[in-house]
């Protein structure tokens, strides 16, 4: 990812990012010394964040939260979700 090109000029366009936030929970860890997972969790409680706002996100169909959305891309090829196993 740290070779790709710019998809557009800073300032000029925001999109959401899923590397952006890999990237954040690296420092995190970097910085702090601890797990992100941990580091998040324990500062939203200090927040008085509900627990259950911390969820991790799973891929598989069946192992999802019900609360968390459906990401789709039209430019992307066919999922492997779509597919039944043997």
């Amino acid at each position: 990812m740290m070779g790709r090109p710019l998809d557009f000029a800073p300032g000029t366009e925001t999109h959401y990012s899923n590397f952006g936030y890999l990237l954040l929970g690296l420092i995190i860890e970097q910085i702090t010394g601890e797990d992100y997972t941990a580091y998040i969790e324990r500062n939203l409680k200090s927040a008085r964040a509900a627990s259950t706002e911390c969820n991790w996100v799973r891929s598989l169909p069946q192992n999802r939260n019900p609360r968390e959305p459906w990401y789709s891309d039209p430019l992307t090829g066919p999922s492997v979700f779509d597919h039944q196993t043997q």
